[in-house]
């Protein structure tokens, strides 16, 4: 397996900027490595310091350092949940605005999209500290 295919199997085809699943067959969403640290900012092409994007995110972030605008849309949402107040919860369940059932899927939804957050934050350190 090259060093391509590698990283495709490691992100499971998953765009690590939009979570879309990449495909070869679509221009757009053609599969493609982004350098976690730019090349032009000292970073290499060790595979630690690689990730799989979509062709789109790829073309949309340009020589911007990618993974700074992760960390800003990361702590927009970590921002979100440490304001968001709870009581709108309770109050949409208790006047039947929104369903436990509603609620338990965005809950399990929100989780596997911190997860997959997680996964990148792990991967990042990985590759500074190897890098």
């Amino acid at each position: 397996m090259n060093k391509r295919e590698r990283i495709i199997v490691k992100y499971e085809n998953i765009c690590q900027i939009c979570g879309k699943e990449t495909d070869v067959t679509k221009y757009k969403d053609y599969p493609e490595l982004d350098h976690k640290i730019p090349r032009s900012m000292g970073g290499t092409n060790a595979e630690e310091n690689l990730a799989l994007v979509c062709n789109d995110c790829n073309n949309k972030k340009s020589n911007i350092y990618g993974w700074q605008r992760f960390n800003k849309i990361r702590n927009s949402i970590r921002e979100s949940f440490t304001t968001f107040d709870s009581n709108v919860i309770d109050y949409e369940l208790k006047n039947g605005i929104i369903s436990k059932g509603d609620l338990n899927i965005l809950l399990i939804d929100l989780e596997k999209e911190f997860d997959r957050i997680r996964k990148l934050v792990n991967d990042l350190k990985e590759g500074n500290e190897n890098g």
